[in-house]
C-alpha cells in the first residue's frame, strides 16, 4: 500500500486508536506523524530531547505519549500543533514501554530499573503525574499492556523472564506470574481480553510466542519461531480485530501473520534485507 523511507533507523511505531495517523520514532530522536489517508507528514518531525524508546496514543487520540532514555515521558497534543501538554520527569531511569488502558482511565510506564508505575489518566491530563501504584520487578521492565476486555488487568514482562499479571480491582496486586525461558520483549491481549500473547527470546523451547488463556492461566497454544535459529527473537506482536490472528515480527526481518488456533501462517512479510524489524503495529 505504502512504503515510507527514512534516512535512519525506525525504532518504534504506533497507530492512533482510530487508525487515521501513524507515529514513528527514529534513532535520531525524532517523532514523525503521518496521515494514513494521504500518507503526508503532519508538519515537520518533532525533535526530542533524548533517544526515544516508546510511543503510544491515548484511547481518545487526544495525546501522544513518548518515553525516552533519560527517564522522561512527554505528552504531545495533536490538536494544538503537537505542542507539549505535559511532562513526567520524576525518574531518571530509561522508559522502555508505555500503555493506556482501553477506557483511558490508566496509564502505565515500564522502566529499566525494574519499576512499573500506574497513573490515573485524568490526573495526567490535568498535569498531576504522581503514581497511584508502583510495581517492582526483578529485572528491567521491557513490555507493559493493559487487558483489552477487562482493563483492570495489567501484564508486565521483561528481563526477569516472567510476565506478572496485576489486578487493578485488588489495588494492583500480583495475581498471576507466567515464566518463559528467556527475555520477555512484547506482550499483547486479544481484543476481548480472553487471551494473552507473550514473545521474546525463549531459546530453550524455540517458542516464538506463547498464548495464555486468561481464565485458567494455562498455555493455550505455542506459535513457533519462523526458523530453527535459537537466537531469533520476537520483538513485536499485535492481534487482529477478531482475535484469531497475530502479526509477529522480530530480528530475523521476517514478519508473519499467524492463525493462533492452528499455527497456520496466513502471510509472510519478508523484510530480511533490512535485518531487523523492531516494531510492528496493526491499525484498527
Amino acid at each position: 500500500v505504502k512504503e515510507i523511507k527514512f534516512s535512519t533507523v525506525v525504532l518504534r511505531l504506533s497507530w492512533s486508536r482510530n487508525g487515521d495517523k501513524l507515529a514513528f520514532l527514529t534513532d535520531q530522536s525524532d517523532l514523525s506523524i503521518f496521515s494514513s489517508k494521504s500518507w503526508d507528514l503532519f508538519g515537520k518531525p518533532l525533535s526530542l530531547h533524548s533517544k526515544p524508546n516508546a510511543v503510544r496514543w491515548s484511547v481518545d487520540n487526544g495525546s501522544v505519549a513518548v518515553g525516552t532514555s533519560d527517564g522522561r515521558v512527554v505528552f504531545y497534543d495533536p490538536e494544538a500543533d503537537w505542542n507539549i501538554s505535559g511532562e513526567m520527569d520524576e525518574s531518571q531511569s530509561p522508559v522502555n514501554d508505555l500503555d493506556w488502558s482501553l477506557g483511558n482511565d490508566f496509564f502505565a510506564v515500564g522502566r529499566k530499573n525494574g519499576s512499573c508505575t500506574i497513573h490515573d489518566a485524568s490526573s495526567i491530563f490535568n498535569g498531576f503525574f504522581i503514581a497511584e501504584a508502583e510495581l517492582e520487578r526483578d529485572g528491567a521492565v521491557l513490555a507493559v499492556a493493559f487487558g483489552a476486555g477487562d482493563e483492570s488487568f495489567l501484564a508486565v514482562g521483561g528481563m526477569d523472564w516472567k510476565v506478572g499479571i496485576y489486578n487493578g480491582k485488588d489495588g494492583w496486586a500480583l495475581c498471576q506470574e507466567i515464566s518463559m525461558d528467556g527475555l520477555i520483549l512484547t506482550v499483547g491481549w486479544s481484543p476481548d481480553g480472553r487471551y494473552l500473547a507473550m514473545g521474546g527470546a525463549d531459546q530453550a523451547k524455540n517458542h516464538g510466542v506463547q498464548v495464555i488463556d486468561a481464565i485458567s492461566w494455562e498455555e493455550l497454544n505455542i506459535v513457533k519461531n519462523s526458523s530453527e535459529d535459537a537466537t531469533e527473537r520476537v520483538q513485536s506482536l499485535s492481534w487482529n480485530g477478531d482475535g484469531n490472528s497475530l502479526a509477529i515480527t522480530g530480528n530475523s526481518g521476517v514478519g508473519r501473520i499467524v492463525d493462533v488456533n492452528n499455527q497456520a501462517v496466513a502471510c509472510t512479510l519478508d523484510r530480511s534485507a533490512s535485518n531487523l524489524v523492531t516494531r510492528s503495529s496493526t491499525g484498527t
